[in-house]
């Protein structure tokens, strides 16, 4: 080999070898760049765990007063149910005693197909007629 040849490998052997060497020393810098940012994204993100911690502890809170809630609105439904059950029997009672008072009354037709039963406060559909009015002439038939 000449002189010129050597001179060109050598030199060509040095260029590559530099350049290897810059590739290393850009690629190392990279990585570190990126491990500073990743360490910069890990405080940010230590900064949000507190705020995790309180958004956590808050939908624990709204989720046992969301409990509570349906648990009263429960407990009251039922009360109502129970009202509700009670009235009708309330109701019925009354309405029992309305149609015996009705039965023995003979100023009331309960054999009639527009029969209702009396209201207790003076007002009904089969009220006793107005006196002097015409009534049955017939007498009552007790049912």
């Amino acid at each position: 080999m000449s002189d010129t040849a050597t001179i060109v490998l050598v030199v060509v052997v040095v260029a590559l070898l530099l350049a290897a060497l810059a590739a290393v020393m850009m690629r190392k810098r990279a990585q570190e760049r990126r491990a500073h940012e990743a360490g910069q994204l890990r405080e940010v993100a230590a900064t949000h765990t507190h705020e995790v911690t309180a958004a956590e502890r808050e939908a624990r809170r709204t989720q046992a007063e969301a409990e509570l809630a349906r648990a009263d609105a429960e407990r009251a439904e039922a009360e109502a149910e129970r009202a509700r059950q009670g009235l009708a029997q309330t109701e019925a009672s009354r309405e029992h005693l309305v149609r015996e008072a009705d039965r023995l009354d003979p100023r009331v037709d309960t054999t009639r197909d527009d029969y209702a039963p009396t209201d207790p406060a003076g007002e009904s559909a089969a009220a006793p007629p107005a006196e002097g009015a015409a009534h049955r002439a017939d007498p009552p038939t007790r049912t």
